[in-house]
């Protein structure tokens, strides 16, 4: 079995044999994003979760993103993944920050109109910065929208 997991949180589950899903019942665009057994756990509330290495943790309300183990590049922004729990604002870029998996590390890359920090620095659009578990990155560096720290599960 594979599994897809839309922003929505609904997992949706298909077979090797199956047509790979690109949308959801909800109507989104599912991500290019597909997972197997071994990444999916269920809860005590019957509820499946997908269990990654490294994700993102918002500052202001503990929502979680997860980082794909098994993906190079990770786009966040308005037209990449983002928090369920809170739509992007149109300050922040629909390819607003890359994460690239480069196996011991991560390197962020800024392609955004406003800006990113990286524990309260702003970095330089289009250049590579590495990034280590508990960095704290903000997206639009102008209005300091959204701060999340990078966290590393145990």
């Amino acid at each position: 079995m594979r599994f897809k997991k839309c922003e929505c949180g609904q997992v949706i589950v298909f077979s090797d044999t199956d047509k790979i899903p690109v949308k959801c019942n909800c109507g989104r665009k599912l991500g290019s994003q597909i997972y197997s057994d071994r990444d999916i756990q269920t809860s005590n509330n019957r509820e499946v979760c997908i269990q990654t290495k490294l994700y993102f943790e918002e500052l202001g309300n503990g929502w979680r993103l997860d980082i794909p183990d098994n993906v190079s590049d990770f786009i966040v922004g308005r037209g990449g993944a983002s928090f369920k729990e809170k739509p992007w604002s149109n300050t922040i870029s629909r390819k607003h920050i890359q994460i690239s998996n480069k196996n011991t590390y991560l390197v962020l890359i800024d392609y955004s109109l406003n800006g990113t920090r990286i524990n309260g620095k702003i970095i330089k659009k289009n250049q590579a910065v590495k990034v280590i578990p508990e960095d704290v990155i903000t997206l639009d560096a102008i209005k300091n929208e959204i701060s999340f720290k990078l966290m590393e599960r145990r």
